[in-house]
Order: C-alpha cells, then structure tokens, then sequence
C-alpha cells in the first residue's frame, strides 16, 4: 500500500511528487497521457520566453 513506498529519494528535494508512483506506467492510457504531456512540454520549450513588462 501507499505506506509501503519507499520516500527516501523525494525527502531531500523538497518536490511533492509521491503521487507520480501511483501511476501505473504499463497502462495504454497513461503512456498516451505521458507523451502527450511530454510533446505539449517540448512545444512550450521552443517558445521564446518573454519577459515581464
């Protein structure tokens, strides 16, 4: 269960993350979810980043 999820890699860097091992990466749905997320990150990094006006 949820206690039995080894935190020691998440305690030092301060980032609330733990949700994201509750994930079940093997299912379809989630690894379209997963690239979708990782193409809309990869389209926002190629927009020049603009600066407060």
């Amino acid at each position: 269960g949820f206690l039995d999820i080894d935190l020691t890699e998440f305690k030092k860097g301060e980032a609330n993350v733990t949700g994201f091992q509750l994930v079940n990466y093997a299912d379809p749905n989630v690894s379209r979810i997963v690239q979708q997320w990782m193409d809309f990150d990869n389209k926002d990094a190629k927009v020049p980043k603009r600066g407060l006006k």
